[in-house]
């Protein structure tokens, strides 16, 4: 993503963010097996 990096660096360190996820669905079956 490069967003925090970037964030860092602009903000000397001081800037923050939260990630959300946009959608949230069931992983495929077969994910879950792993």
């Amino acid at each position: 993503m490069g967003y925090a990096t970037r964030l860092g660096s602009r903000t000397k360190g001081r800037g923050t963010f939260t990630a959300r996820p946009t959608v949230y669905a069931p992983a495929p079956v077969a994910t879950q097996v792993r």
